[in-house]
Protein backbone atom coordinates (compact mmCIF):
# COMPACT_ATOMS: atom_id res chain seq x y z
CA UNK A 1 0.00 0.00 0.00
CA UNK A 2 1.51 3.36 -1.01
CA UNK A 3 2.32 5.82 1.73
CA UNK A 4 0.06 8.86 2.04
CA UNK A 5 1.91 12.14 1.75
CA UNK A 6 0.93 14.98 4.06
CA UNK A 7 -1.33 17.44 2.22
CA UNK A 8 1.23 20.26 2.11
CA UNK A 9 3.28 18.31 -0.47
CA UNK A 10 2.36 18.67 -4.13
CA UNK A 11 2.46 15.79 -6.59
CA UNK A 12 4.75 17.69 -8.96
CA UNK A 13 7.99 16.18 -10.22
CA UNK A 14 11.22 17.78 -9.01
CA UNK A 15 11.67 19.58 -12.34
CA UNK A 16 8.09 20.87 -12.40
CA UNK A 17 8.26 21.95 -8.75
CA UNK A 18 11.57 23.77 -9.33
CA UNK A 19 10.09 25.55 -12.35
CA UNK A 20 6.95 26.53 -10.39
CA UNK A 21 9.03 27.81 -7.48
CA UNK A 22 11.17 29.89 -9.82
CA UNK A 23 8.18 31.22 -11.73
CA UNK A 24 6.31 32.12 -8.52
CA UNK A 25 9.46 33.40 -6.76
CA UNK A 26 8.97 30.95 -3.91
CA UNK A 27 11.31 28.56 -2.14
CA UNK A 28 11.52 24.91 -3.15
CA UNK A 29 11.15 22.63 -0.12
CA UNK A 30 12.24 19.05 -0.82
CA UNK A 31 11.69 16.46 1.90
CA UNK A 32 13.65 13.29 1.17
CA UNK A 33 11.97 10.33 2.86
CA UNK A 34 11.82 6.53 2.90
CA UNK A 35 9.32 3.94 4.09
CA UNK A 36 11.86 2.51 6.56
CA UNK A 37 12.80 5.94 8.02
CA UNK A 38 11.31 6.33 11.52
CA UNK A 39 12.21 10.05 11.84
CA UNK A 40 10.57 10.66 8.43
CA UNK A 41 7.35 8.99 9.57
CA UNK A 42 7.44 11.03 12.77
CA UNK A 43 7.74 14.26 10.76
CA UNK A 44 4.79 13.14 8.59
CA UNK A 45 2.71 12.79 11.79
CA UNK A 46 3.92 15.97 13.49
CA UNK A 47 5.91 18.65 11.65
CA UNK A 48 4.18 18.40 8.27
CA UNK A 49 0.73 18.57 9.94
CA UNK A 50 1.53 21.48 12.25
CA UNK A 51 -0.80 24.35 11.26
CA UNK A 52 1.98 26.95 11.57
CA UNK A 53 4.29 24.94 9.30
CA UNK A 54 1.51 24.28 6.78
CA UNK A 55 0.62 27.99 6.69
CA UNK A 56 4.26 29.06 6.27
CA UNK A 57 4.87 26.59 3.45
CA UNK A 58 1.64 27.62 1.69
CA UNK A 59 2.78 31.24 1.75
CA UNK A 60 6.49 30.84 0.97
CA UNK A 61 7.28 27.58 -0.79
CA UNK A 62 6.45 24.81 -3.19
CA UNK A 63 6.89 21.54 -1.27
CA UNK A 64 7.53 18.07 -2.63
CA UNK A 65 8.35 14.81 -0.94
CA UNK A 66 10.77 12.39 -2.61
CA UNK A 67 10.94 8.73 -1.60
CA UNK A 68 14.66 7.92 -1.90
CA UNK A 69 13.99 4.23 -2.51
CA UNK A 70 11.35 4.75 -5.20
CA UNK A 71 13.21 7.62 -6.91
CA UNK A 72 16.93 6.98 -6.53
CA UNK A 73 17.84 9.38 -9.34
Amino acid sequence: MPRMKPALFTELSFADAAAAASREQRLLLVDFTAEWCAPCKNMDRTTWLDPAVVAWVAQHAIAIQVDVDADQA
